[in-house]
Order: C-alpha cells, then sequence, then structure tokens
C-alpha cells in the first residue's frame, strides 16, 4: 500500500489467538503475512491502532499515524507447535 489516505472512525475486531479478545479496529491489521506499506496518511478513531501485526514481515516507511490508540501494536507469534517455538514480526 502506498501513497494512500486510511481513514475509519473505529469498530470492533476480534483476535483470540492473537490478541486475546475484542479490541479496536485498527487502520491496517497483518497477521501472520507480510505487508509493504509507504507513504500513506493513516487517520483512526475509535480507539483503534494505526497498525496492528503479529508474525508479520514488516516494510513500513514515511507514513503518518494519526490515531487514538497506538501508533503501531506489533507482537511476535509462537504457536508452540512440537514444542518449537515459531516467531515473526
Amino acid at each position: 500500500v502506498a501513497n494512500s489516505i486510511l481513514s475509519s472512525d473505529g469498530g470492533e475486531c476480534t483476535g483470540q489467538k492473537a490478541w486475546g479478545g475484542d479490541f479496536p479496529c485498527p487502520g491496517v491489521h497483518a497477521f501472520r503475512s507480510s505487508l509493504t506499506l509507504y507513504n500513506n496518511d493513516i487517520d483512526i478513531g475509535g480507539g483503534g491502532d494505526g497498525l496492528r501485526a503479529v508474525g508479520a514481515i514488516l516494510d513500513v516507511r514515511n507514513n503518518a499515524f494519526n490515531s487514538t490508540g497506538t501508533g503501531a501494536m506489533i507482537r511476535n507469534h509462537d504457536t508452540n507447535y512440537a514444542n518449537a517455538p515459531q516467531y515473526g514480526s
């Protein structure tokens, strides 16, 4: 996503595995994916974060975040599959 304006007044999202329950919807949500985000204006209301990512490969540059939540919430991903942790982000 490049050279865009992303805006929202919020809403509720659900993420039991990644976030443990409901949370205000972010402007951009990357779950176990890759994301390139360049030169965007991201304006999010309703308590949402500008960016939420878990287990993602991110290339995020030159963006303006105006959110009522955190600008970016980034977590690793650990499935503990076969007692071998897996990480990302």
